[in-house]
């Protein structure tokens, strides 16, 4: 849930926000450093990266944009290709919302893994290659995969946009059907 966008924020809201634990400092949340997503915002714009930083500029800033859980099926199409994850137009495992929290609603039209070493996300129209900086792919054993938007392959023609994050040799949803699996975005 973000934070305020009025009245008083403190330390302790922004680590409930963050899931942290023990003594924090207001240091400890610079965006791109180990808490903080590069790119962050908060409804004053960017979250500083260095230099000074003040609680008022978590104001609206939210951890995740959005979050889905990806429930996993696999499907061989063709055979020996594999695909692991949600995707509708192989009738795929399925997705608990399966609409974008970042691009108003749009329909998720996949999120999977394919044998040949990659990772996709498709939605259903034109969407601007903006308003995110990582998708998380958090498998059941709590393994988190993170795909920089930044680093993906973009397309958007002909009523669907896909992101492609080639080369990614690990099953991010560890092969297991039927596990749910929590999916992320962060930054903005």
């Amino acid at each position: 849930m973000p934070l305020p966008s009025s009245g008083a924020i403190n330390l302790d809201d922004l680590r409930d926000e963050y899931g942290r634990t023990g003594t924090t400092k207001i240091s400890d949340y610079y965006a791109g450093g180990s808490i903080v997503a590069a790119g962050s915002t908060g409804d004053g714009g960017a979250i500083p990266t260095s230099g000074t930083i003040a609680l008022s500029d978590f104001r609206g800033h939210a951890r995740w944009l959005d979050t889905q859980t990806v429930t996993v099926a696999a499907v061989a199409s063709p055979y020996p290709t594999f695909y692991y994850g949600f995707y509708t137009s192989k009738s795929l495992g399925s997705i608990d919302d399966g609409t974008s929290n970042i691009y108003s609603g749009a329909t998720i039209y996949g999120i999977y893994w394919k044998t040949g070493n990659y990772v996709e996300l498709r939605m259903i129209g034109g969407r601007a290659n903006s308003g995110w900086t990582n998708m998380v792919i958090t498998n059941e054993d709590g393994t988190a995969f993170t795909y920089a938007r930044t680093d993906a392959a973009y397309f958007s023609a002909y009523g669907i946009t896909v992101w492609t994050w080639s080369g990614e040799t690990t099953n991010p949803y560890n092969g297991e059907v039927g596990n749910d699996n929590d999916v992320t975005w962060n930054g903005g």
